[in-house]
């Protein structure tokens, strides 16, 4: 008996023109397909020999598909790997674009909450999104508030 592991890590190969300029239609397409469908699931039908297969995708996986034919498109591979429930610092501060000491801070500080398995701080994924939304959110509203104060004192040209 044989046994085999699947690798829960898939990169792509870099794409051939042949493969981009398929990819570029597809996006497109699928693109208007998206934009003129209000449903929360789609069905597509695959062809090929004659024979035809309706496969169903949700929203969230159309979504997905659309980011690999970005990717595709631009000539780039692609990687898609599954992410995990918990993440070490290390992973988290990769995530955030920071060192892991200032990943740590942050933790101590409370600005992202963790748990301790021993020694070891965990960092829920759900958190960290959750982290980088609000500080996205942060960021926007410095924006606004920059470009309504340059507005305010015309710096800008009307």
């Amino acid at each position: 008996m044989s046994q085999f592991s699947i690798d829960p890590t898939i990169i792509s190969p870099v794409p051939s023109k042949e493969e981009k300029r398929v990819a570029t239609r597809f996006l497109e397409e699928l693109g208007a397909f998206m934009r003129d469908a209000d449903s929360s699931s789609f069905e597509i039908a695959i062809l090929k020999d004659g024979k035809s297969m309706k496969v169903p995708f949700s929203k969230i996986t159309l979504e997905l598909f659309r980011e690999i034919l970005k990717m595709t498109s631009a000539g780039k591979q692609v990687s898609i790997e599954p992410v995990s429930d918990f993440l070490t610092t290390s992973q988290a501060a990769d995530i955030l674009g920071c060192s892991r000491p200032h990943l740590i801070k942050l933790l101590e500080e409370g600005a992202i909450p963790f748990h301790k398995i021993g020694t070891h701080r965990r960092v829920s994924h759900r958190e960290l999104s959750n982290y980088l939304a609000a500080k996205r959110q942060e960021r926007d509203q410095a924006l606004e508030e920059m470009t309504k104060l340059g507005e305010d004192l015309g710096l800008y040209d009307t």
